[in-house]
């Protein structure tokens, strides 16, 4: 009874194992663009640095905390000798003493910090929403790619049934002596030939779907059945100049090269308050002491207060490196101003690249859609022709690869079209639903 509860349990326990390890995940775009971002290692760090710049920022105003001190001690005094006895008595006494002090120092610097403070906080929002926006084009891109991948193989495997009918049709031919050797080597070769692409195919998918798991921050072995209701729309879009005018400031390249800027401008003014503003230095201590013995009178406290103005001169100094550090900045501000302006033109024409590859991709839908049509209608007619004598096994099996090219075409275009929307929403760093609602999109008829 005991071994046969036992096997049960075995048997039930490897069942589970079984049913767990062969479930299919099932995942949507929306799903594996989650799934990337929470488990990209850059952005978890990214996410430390923001919080570091964010603390920062709440505690700018720190420069404005005074210094504090509190300082305290005993000492020792005692005659080692006094000229006619080693250590006489009673020469030896103790004391205590301690001092406390508050200063504070203010220079016209202080608020300038306090901006650089702000304006790297600020930097680091921007590198973290970059950063996450790529991330999830990445996993878009992976995404449509595997779909692709997916669909060919399965136009190769139709591929491959239509070459085994035939080669079948062929071999039956030949045993009621109606096809020759030859045409049987062929339909056999076209056949067997297609089986080594579908295996190529199916390697290539893997790898990517083991790159695309290991994005998502899934275990190698999972098994991913992809969900995807996305429906081709197309996109009444204005001229690619007038989106540029809209959007061009909105991405990310255009905010970093501006917040560099910025900084430069800031390290500019940071370089010259420093060289040629006053400081002012504010402080108070109290001091207190007495001796340690029976008789020791009540210490007192003293006080000393003061104000010093410290007033640089060096910047005044040609040649000095206070002097060189403000011409430096003033050149870093110059190289700055010509690198965003550089930014924002290259950005101009990544938004014109994108939206014109949009268009083009979308009108050479029609084409391949058209030429697919053809090429399923000349496959039907060519079999026709086949079975009536009029149409060699070689010339059916060339019509066949263009049936396979053109359909492996279509699904290539779509794939591309779909991902090319995406492109332009990053480009113009926008979320994907707004560019599809802003610009009119609608289903395709």
């Amino acid at each position: 009874m005991k071994i046969i509860k036992k096997t049960l349990f075995i048997f039930c326990f490897a069942t589970a194992l079984a049913f767990l390890y062969s479930a299919e995940m099932e995942l949507t775009l929306e799903r594996a663009q989650e799934l990337a971002t929470n488990q990209n290692p850059d952005i978890k760090k990214q996410e430390i640095e923001l919080a570091s710049a964010q603390r920062a920022d709440k505690n700018a105003w720190n420069s404005l905390i005074p210094s504090l001190s509190l300082n305290g001690g005993i000492s020792n005094s005692h005659t080692i000798s006094d000229g006619k006895t080693f250590f006489p008595k009673d020469s030896s006494s103790w004391s205590w003493s301690g001092s406390a002090g508050i200063s504070i120092g203010l220079n016209t610097a202080i608020p300038i910090k306090a901006k650089i403070t702000s304006l790297t906080y600020s930097s680091a929002k921007t590198a973290y929403s970059k950063l996450v926006s790529n991330t999830r084009l990445q996993a878009t891109t992976s995404f449509y790619n595997l779909l692709s991948q997916q669909k060919n193989i399965a136009i190769l495997e139709e591929s491959l049934n239509l070459a085994k009918k035939q080669y079948d049709q062929v071999n039956a031919n030949y045993k009621n002596g109606l096809a020759s050797e030859l045409e049987l080597l062929k339909a056999r070769y076209s056949y067997q030939s297609i089986q080594p692409r579908i295996t190529q195919a199916q390697t290539s998918y893997q790898n990517s779907l083991s790159s695309f798991l290991q994005l998502l921050g899934l275990d190698a072995g999972t098994q991913i059945k992809f969900k995807d209701n996305t429906s081709i729309k197309k996109l009444n879009l204005p001229p690619a100049d007038k989106l540029a005018d809209e959007f061009v400031e909105n991405r990310f390249d255009v905010i970093q090269a501006r917040e560099a800027l910025i900084r430069a401008q800031l390290s500019e003014s940071l370089s010259k308050h420093s060289a040629y503003s006053p400081s002012i230095n504010i402080s108070e201590s109290l001091r207190s002491g007495s001796e340690i013995k029976k008789d020791a009178k009540t210490p007192g406290l003293n006080g000393s207060f003061s104000v010093s103005v410290s007033i640089p001169l060096n910047g005044y100094i040609p040649g000095s490196n206070d002097n060189l550090s403000i011409k430096n900045s003033k050149d870093s501000v110059s190289t700055a101003a010509i690198s965003l302006e550089n930014v924002i033109k290259n950005a101009r024409q990544d938004i014109n690249n994108k939206t014109a590859e949009l268009v083009r991709l979308y009108e050479s839908l029609a084409t391949n859609r058209l030429n697919s049509t053809i090429a399923e209608k000349a496959y039907e007619l060519s079999v026709q022709s086949y079975n009536a004598g009029l149409l060699s096994q070689t010339e059916l099996a060339t019509q066949r690869q263009e049936l396979i090219t053109a359909k492996q075409t279509l699904s290539e275009a779509e794939s591309n079209y779909l991902v090319s929307i995406y492109n332009l929403a990053a480009a113009l760093n926008i979320p994907v639903n707004e560019l599809l609602s802003k610009y009119g999109a609608k289903n395709e008829e």
